[in-house]
């Protein structure tokens, strides 16, 4: 739990014009409290990290925010 994997030839999603920084979960974060927290539409947040609204995060895992 919580830990990084590097995978050979993955890239992180791109999405154009935008810089990605790396956010690391916290105990009681959301999808949607952390979209609001960095400005961004759930949608995008879900997108860039290949979640969907089903999807579980736990703390210490690490999301890619604009």
């Amino acid at each position: 739990k919580g830990q990084l994997l590097k995978l050979p030839g993955f890239k992180p999603p791109v999405v154009p014009g935008q810089d990605l920084k790396i956010y690391q979960v916290k105990s009681g974060d959301s999808p949607y409290t952390i979209a609001l927290e960095h400005k961004m539409p759930l949608y995008k947040l879900l997108s860039i990290n290949r979640l969907t609204k089903n999807s579980t995060i736990y703390p210490g895992q690490k999301l890619f925010v604009q």
